[in-house]
């Protein structure tokens, strides 16, 4: 039952007009009721209250014992969804869902499952006969098909009441007896209001005609005197939703119907991106090689033992025996020395010793060939290789160290105390026995530089009478397991016990890179949020145009009962989902540019790098994807889109369904 109490209602404007007065009426199931009138004798008006599309000033609307009285915006939207199926004179299908999807949108609004929803639509269009016809558009089918699927989707809720407004107005005679036809059917279980100028269809079809003028009933053909109370002041289906698989269905449709434009939209806002993520890449690569580079000089878990004094015997045996530190050592450099092939002439050289394990030798990274672990085994420079052969220019490693190893003995002298000769006015220096010695190895370096073992190199020194002890250079400790925690053990047991520190010349190294190139990173991030501010802007225009231009698409979902809040998702997911895309779009041409950087780098300017700072470039990538930026970025561009799409998608949400539906 269906029962308007004393209902009245004022549009006010410079004059006010009372468009309707007093109104009552009940109306129950079964009934097809008729409304005829004048232009302006308040039909549309009333049909548009008992609907909840507009709001009465005074009065009460009850249906089946609920009062609207007290209803908020959201009772409404209930109250549409559950309760009023509309028959539309235009019709007000959604262009860009095809009529299946036109069907089921009321109830996908109320949370019902895509499966089951999908079946109760099929099942009403197939009796609206358009079960054939479930794929096509609105634009492909004809003005009376368009008009049964907006009777289907009226049906599909299973509402108390069907409001037909002038449904037949835009449809010819032989279509408008169809669809009349089918809402006679409808009111053998339902309220059927219809609102329609044209007398004659309301005789044939009607069971009760309702004559309005000035906004008062002046005729009523089986009025009806029962009263339905309201006992309840809440509706008790849930409130209509939005899911998020909905709300995208709809963004992605809108931004390919306008594909232009949104490709525009998306290229603006990435031009500021692409620039951000090429150089923020740049500055990631750059940070990698640089470490990686030191990392093949600087073992990253070398760490220099700093004191006052020399260490004892005692010392060192005590900081060896320390949890964590799996080798100690000293290094000693013997800068006097010679170095002899049989086929080649002699070199002044530098001899150094090595760690026990390869892993700690600094120069790792460019050794080839093996690592001294007998006695009296040596590896050498590439740049003393290099005299040996003398070459004219520098040979790859892997070559020298060929070459070498086809007779890889040579000779050793460590050179004394100097002497000097008055006569001559030059200095001599007293050599000692010359020892053997076998090349296993060949490390990249422009210096004539030979490295042995610690007990080869000690041994040699013993065998000079004169020779000065060259003492410690420096002092080492070496952890596999450099953990910070590790790390802070062993550093706290060497302050503690024996007043020593550590330097780890690699993480300070890093620390010091990485602090500069922080100060990149926040320029670049300051001058590319400068790009996104008007990007921003440019998102907010298109977003007020979208909503402008699907001003009836709004209403037509008020009118199924879709909430403000499903409103303003609907529009806030499709400024985020812009600039998802753009992102996107900003990603993939980073990317496609920084393969090209990284391959020229390479072939050409990576190969004047390598000779001129002696890196390895071969395989280096100066632009490199750092995947948290990205992250980052996409985050940051999809939370700015909201934000600026988001006054554009209140102003939508707060439109009235009444004028939004009057939108041409």
């Amino acid at each position: 039952m269906l029962t308007l109490k004393n209902v009245n209602k004022t549009y006010r404007g410079p004059v006010d007009f009372h468009a309707l007065k007093n109104i009552n009426l009940s109306i129950a199931r079964g009934e097809f009721v008729a409304i005829l009138g004048e232009s302006g004798s308040g039909k549309s008006t009333l049909l548009n209250v008992i609907s909840g599309l507009d709001r009465i000033d005074s009065g009460e609307i009850v249906i089946d014992g609920v009062s609207t009285r007290d209803f908020t915006a959201k009772d409404y939207a209930v109250y549409r969804n559950y309760l009023i199926g509309f028959v539309f004179q235009e019709f007000n299908l959604i262009q860009h869902l095809n009529i299946v999807e036109n069907v089921e949108l009321p109830l996908l609004l109320q949370g019902m499952k895509k499966a089951e929803a999908r079946k109760k639509a099929i099942e009403q269009l197939e009796i609206v006969g358009l079960k054939k016809h479930l794929l096509k558009r609105p634009g492909e089918i004809s003005g009376g098909q368009q008009q049964r699927v907006s009777i289907a989707r009226s049906l599909v809720t299973d509402p108390v009441i069907v409001m037909a407004d002038e449904p037949t107005g835009a449809l010819d005679t032989e279509t408008s007896e169809i669809i009349m036809r089918i809402l006679k059917t409808l009111a053998k279980e339902k309220i059927v209001i219809l609102v329609t100028h044209e007398e004659e269809i309301a005789q044939t079809y009607a069971t009760r005609i309702i004559e309005l003028s000035d906004g008062v009933v002046v005729s009523d053909s089986a009025p009806r005197n029962e009263d339905s109370s309201s006992d309840q002041n809440q509706l008790r289906q849930k409130r209509p939703r939005m899911n998020l698989s909905m709300a995208a269905k709809f963004a992605m449709n809108n931004l390919r119907t306008r594909a232009l434009r949104t490709l525009f939209t998306s290229l603006t806002m990435s031009i500021g991106m692409i620039t951000f993520f090429l150089l923020s890449f740049m500055l990631f690569g750059l940070e990698n090689n640089i470490i990686r580079s030191i990392s093949n000089i600087v073992p990253p878990n070398e760490y220099e033992v700093i004191g006052e004094q020399e260490l004892t015997e005692f010392t060192k045996t005590e900081i060896s025996q320390i949890d964590g530190v799996d080798e100690l050592f000293e290094l000693i450099v013997v800068d006097n020395a010679s170095v002899k092939r049989l086929v080649s002439g002699d070199f002044d050289t530098t001899v150094a010793n090595l760690p026990k394990e390869r892993v700690n030798f600094s120069l790792k990274g460019y050794l080839v060939g093996g690592y001294p672990d007998g006695l009296d085994e040596i590896i050498l420079s590439s740049g003393l290789v290099n005299k040996f052969y003398a070459t004219v220019g520098t040979l790859p490693t892997a070559e020298l160290y060929n070459r070498i190893k086809e007779n890889p003995f040579l000779e050793i002298k460590l050179k004394g105390q100097p002497v000097y000769n008055p006569i001559t006015d030059e200095y001599t220096y007293r050599e000692s026995e010359a020892k053997t010695y076998k090349v296993v190895g060949v490390f990249e370096g422009a210096g004539s530089i030979v490295f042995t073992r610690t007990d080869d190199l000690k041994a040699h020194i013993a065998i000079q009478d004169d020779y000065p002890d060259p003492g410690v250079y420096k002092t080492y400790i070496y952890m596999e397991d450099d953990s910070p925690q590790t790390v802070a053990r062993v550093r706290t047991a060497l302050e503690e016990d024996h007043g020593l520190f550590l330097y780890n010349m690699f993480s300070e190294t890093v620390k010091n890179i990485r602090e500069f190139l922080s100060i990149g990173q926040t320029i670049l991030t300051v001058i590319s949020s400068l790009s996104l501010v008007v990007s921003g802007i440019l998102i907010g225009l298109i977003m007020y145009i979208s909503v402008i231009e699907r001003t009836k698409e709004i209403g037509i979902l008020n009118a199924l009962g879709a909430r403000k809040a499903n409103i303003q998702g609907l529009f806030v997911f499709e400024s985020g989902l812009i600039g998802a895309v753009s992102t996107m779009i900003a990603f993939a041409i980073s990317f496609v540019i920084g393969q090209f950087v990284n391959r020229a780098f390479s072939s050409g300017l990576g190969g004047m790098v390598s000779q001129l700072a002696g890196l390895e470039t071969q395989n280096m990538k100066i632009i490199q994807v750092n995947l948290l930026i990205v992250g980052a970025i996409f985050l940051v561009a999809i939370v700015y889109s909201v934000i600026c799409g988001f006054v554009p998608a209140l102003r939508a949400s707060n439109m009235k369904a009444i004028d939004a539906l009057r939108n041409e």
